[in-house]
């Protein structure tokens, strides 16, 4: 299991927020991240991009997964 944390933008590229959780695979964490993506879009329609990130405890960094649209 990795440690993934998904970032919420607006389209102008605010933050909104983000969320920390745990997927096996890439894969799984990008449909995870569609998933939060559309439930924080219904309850704040500024809301429209997300962009996944796994972090690495190791470089102290976080590897970009993918980016994510309603």
């Amino acid at each position: 299991m990795a440690e993934y944390y998904v970032e919420f933008k607006d389209a102008v590229g605010n933050s909104h927020g983000d969320k920390y959780f745990n997927e096996p695979t890439d894969a799984a964490a990008l449909t995870k991240g569609q998933n939060l993506l559309t439930a924080e879009h219904r309850g704040n329609k500024r809301v429209t991009v997300a962009t996944v990130y796994q972090r690495t405890v190791v470089s102290q960094r976080a590897n970009e997964v993918g980016e994510l649209k309603v």
